[in-house]
């Protein structure tokens, strides 16, 4: 996937903010990832739990765009995840409703839950497969999106393309997903050592 066509899929929120387009993405190998950002994105598990493990805290949904294509019933949206109050997750996500048991579509809709928290209520045997890896330049949208700020020290922040699979080979979602930098990274683990110590 070309680069321009990475950030593209966030657009139409940069637009409706009146910010400027999207910065541009350099694709790098996963060796390239610092951690904890590599521990975090380069695997094929379902990255929600992973989230969760990392700050110690369930994660919970909040959608800030979303459009519905009845003609292939297909979800696409812009959504941030929070763990504790804290944003750890920033991602475009196009969901292949067709691919899930119709008692989910409802739920997706609605924003009810994250979706890998609901395959995995649901039990639906499922893994990531991701294509690329990212590098990208902080910008006002992803800031506030992840709630980084001027003292925050990373330059960047790293993602990944992505697609969630059945076992049977159906693809669930292709998703971008951006999370923060390893400064910030770093900054949530120790937080969540001092809440373990407490």
């Amino acid at each position: 996937m070309a680069a321009v066509s990475v950030m593209g899929r966030f657009q139409d929120v940069y637009a409706e903010r009146g910010l400027e387009p999207a910065p541009p993405v350099t694709i790098v190998g996963p060796e390239a990832l610092p951690e904890p950002c590599r521990q975090l994105l380069h695997h094929r598990r379902n990255m929600t739990p992973m989230l969760e493990a990392f700050v110690g805290a369930p994660a919970t949904l909040h959608v800030h765009a979303k459009r519905l294509s009845l003609q292939d019933y297909k979800l696409s949206r812009v959504i941030t995840l929070e763990c504790d109050g804290i944003p750890v997750e920033l991602s475009s996500v196009v969901i292949h409703l067709d691919s899930l048991p119709e008692d989910l579509h409802d739920r997706i809709i609605e924003g009810a839950a994250p979706l890998g928290t609901m395959l995995i209520e649901f039990g639906i045997d499922q893994h990531s497969d991701p294509h690329d890896y990212l590098q990208c330049r902080r910008d006002p949208l992803i800031d506030s999106m992840l709630g980084l700020t001027k003292d925050d020290d990373d330059e960047f922040v790293y993602g990944r393309v992505n697609r969630l699979v059945t076992a049977d080979g159906f693809v669930i979602c292709d998703l971008v997903e951006i999370i923060p930098g390893p400064a910030r990274l770093q900054a949530i683990e120790t937080q969540r050592g001092a809440r373990s110590d407490a």
